[in-house]
């Protein structure tokens, strides 16, 4: 199963952003919700038309996009400073 064909983006929708396809639900959005600590069931019940499978392609696309040398952007509260890791 390809889950990567769960996901699609288009210049008309979302600022081109991709999403779970048929929604207006950001691979963005489902990250960022994933990185902060939330559980699948948490997700899925926050996003009711989203299924376990679409979380899996967001993860997928993500990693994807990361192998091809684009990274996904974060908000900074989530990015490493390893500045203040070293003071720890």
């Amino acid at each position: 199963m390809n889950l990567l064909n769960r996901i699609e983006s288009s210049p008309d929708g979302m600022l081109g952003k991709p999403v779970i396809k048929g929604t207006r639900i950001t691979v963005e959005s489902i990250l960022k919700k994933l990185a902060a600590g939330f559980s699948n069931e948490q997700i899925l019940t926050s996003y009711d038309p989203l299924t376990n499978e679409d979380i899996l392609a967001t993860i997928e696309y993500a990693m994807e996009d990361k192998i091809k040398g684009y990274r996904t952007t974060l908000p900074e509260e989530f990015k490493f400073n390893r500045d203040e890791a070293n003071e720890r």
